[in-house]
């Protein structure tokens, strides 16, 4: 299922952009090249949630 696969490195990509810049949304969308809303939905899909 290759979908399976693009989703789950499009977490993993995200993930690491939260994670490099300390969960700074605005930072982590333009080391993605997305807009601060589309990264804000693609977060709240994926249940990500910022580490204690």
């Amino acid at each position: 299922m290759p979908s399976l696969n693009l989703e789950r490195l499009e977490a993993v990509a995200i993930e690491r952009a939260l994670e490099r810049t300390e969960w700074y949304q605005g930072r982590a969308s333009q080391l993605l090249g997305v807009s601060d809303r589309t990264l804000h939905r693609k977060i709240k899909g994926l249940g990500l949630r910022r580490p204690d």
